[in-house]
């Protein structure tokens, strides 16, 4: 009876041991169960993120997200029009990089019956592509100092649909020239000491680049294999994103930017013309709307980091380089060998630009009434894709925790079994030398 105690006390001492090592293991190698971000303290006001609640913008993702994805999988909001064959213009492509030869390259395309029949109608009548309701850029430029266009990402007659959904944006094993080197270098400012207005534009960049990365690690799949399958990969992960503070600080920043535009932009959302011939879709897209509206605009703390940017003289010229810069990075992803890597990614661009029509352009309160139905489409689903960016950060931390959780118990098993079959080899043999006395 003595030994079945001793084992008992010996089993629960050991467990309770290895809770607390592990513990002081992990937590010593800043292996986190559940990821914990401290907002940068408001006295700096000087610095972009002095007035942003991090764990506020999470804590609305996690309320929001399901809703948000299930607007994003509506028959109109999951079917997109995008332009054929556009060239590269920025750089001339090597011939070995001009097609990308990865199956997983490659995406798929609606067939013409999955296409809405009105919006096969839109696309056969020259007026939605001029869309004369709306002043010409001309007029627009004269009336205002600073006029946002990013015309060729809007109006395109010759283009095809693909579905958002069916199409899924994850690793392919691409190899591109650096295209991220020349837009860190060329497309952002430069400088230590920058303008919160000239932080914003690097901010939503890093914020843009960390959302793709966050993506390709969640759908990463290994091509080494004969049937690789789509499998998140941690390590990935946090070697691109997850070990970099300031990428997770922009990442949410970024999130807050599009929220922001789709705050502004509410009523047209909730207002547009949902026409897909599925009636219950349509009627389904508009309530996940209101609702989804609602819940972004009833928060006791209203988005609204761009009260105080643009004030200054220089204004006008920092626009001006914002918009030169985005339809930079917008003909470089034509330079995207990979098809549905160009896909996504100038999806997000023109959801970028068009947030930042609706935030920062002069005539935004004007220009938010002629948003089309590409660019709604555009601005949901990058929002969408920063939102199960941020959705992925916990998913990596916890991954990463029963990974090492599970080879700490493992270790430790195999430890405390053999130092079982010592101490049972010791009392053993203890048990034979006071038989042998005895005798």
């Amino acid at each position: 009876m003595r030994k079945v105690y001793f084992w008992l006390i010996f089993a629960s001492l050991y467990i309770l041991t290895n809770l607390a090592i592990k513990d002081l293991i992990l937590k010593s190698y800043q292996v986190k169960q559940v990821f914990q971000l401290e907002g940068i303290s408001p006295t700096n006001k000087n610095n972009l993120f002095a007035q942003i609640d991090f764990n506020y913008l999470l804590e609305i993702n996690t309320q929001t997200h399901l809703l948000l994805s299930h607007i994003q999988q509506q028959k109109f909001y999951r079917t997109i029009k995008v332009p054929k064959d556009q060239q590269c213009l920025y750089f001339k492509q090597q011939e070995e990089h001009a097609v990308c030869k990865n199956k997983s390259c490659s995406i798929c395309k609606c067939e013409q019956e999955d296409i809405p029949l009105e919006w096969r109608k839109e696309d056969q009548n020259e007026c939605y592509i001029k869309n004369n309701d709306y002043e010409d850029e001309t007029t627009q430029k004269e009336k205002y100092d600073w006029y946002w266009s990013l015309n060729q990402e809007n109006d395109f007659k010759d283009g095809e649909y693909v579905d958002l959904v069916e199409n899924i944006e994850g690793y392919t094993a691409n190899k591109e020239p650096n295209i991220w080197k020349i837009i860190y270098t060329e497309d952002c400012f430069q400088g230590q000491q920058l303008s919160s207005e000239k932080m914003v534009l690097n901010s939503i960049i890093s914020g843009f680049h960390a959302s793709i990365s966050s993506h390709i690690c969640e759908f990463y799949q290994d091509l080494s294999k004969e049937e690789a399958k789509l499998n998140p990969s941690w390590e990935f992960y946090f070697e691109k994103v997850g070990n970099y503070e300031d990428r997770i600080k922009n990442l949410l920043f970024y999130y807050e930017f599009l929220l922001r535009a789709v705050q502004k932009s509410s009523e047209v959302f909730v207002n547009f013309p949902y026409k897909t011939g599925d009636l219950e879709s349509d009627k389904e897209v508009v309530q996940l709307i209101k609702g989804f509206i609602s819940q972004i605009t009833s928060q006791n703390r209203v988005l609204q980091f761009d009260v105080n940017l643009f004030k200054d003289q220089d204004s006008v010229e920092i626009k001006r380089n914002y918009q030169k810069y985005v339809k930079n990075i917008a003909q470089l992803m034509d330079c995207v060998s990979c098809e549905k890597c160009k896909l996504f990614a100038k999806i997000q661009v023109q959801g970028i630009s068009l947030a930042m029509n609706i935030i920062f352009a002069d005539n935004s309160d004007e220009r938010v009434k002629y948003m089309k139905r590409n660019e709604l489409i555009a601005l949901i689903n990058t929002l969408h894709k920063s939102s199960e960016s941020i959705q992925i950060i916990n998913k990596m931390h916890q991954r990463r925790y029963d990974h090492y959780s599970f080879r700490f118990y493992l270790a430790s098993t195999l430890f405390g079994a053999c130092l079982a079959i010592i101490i049972s080899l010791l009392l053993k043999t203890k048990d034979n030398l006071t038989k042998q006395k005895k005798q």
